[in-house]
């Protein structure tokens, strides 16, 4: 019962529903954050939900030269990843 109560809270610094608010206010620390969670692709209960609705929420939000950049490589990266799964 308490994995279930903490889950959101532990799965994302700052809680997961705190940063989808965030991300749709633009803000860019929840930005940067969001890049390195998506870069680091961690694996746990729920992660692969939470990791490919950030990369939709992301894709949308205005940034900077080095996020655009971080963004591509994670983007190129995917592309790998669903061309090898396709195989």
């Amino acid at each position: 019962m308490e994995y279930h109560q903490r889950h959101e809270q532990l799965a994302f610094p700052g809680g997961y529903a705190n940063a989808l608010k965030q991300l749709a206010e633009h803000d860019p620390d929840t930005v940067d954050v969001v890049l390195t969670f998506l870069e680091v692709r961690p694996y746990f209960f729920r992660s692969g939900y939470m990791w490919k609705t950030l990369l939709k929420r992301v894709q949308r939000v205005p940034m900077g030269a080095k996020h655009q950049a971080r963004l591509q490589k994670i983007l190129a990266a995917y592309a790998v990843y669903r061309a090898a799964r396709s195989q």
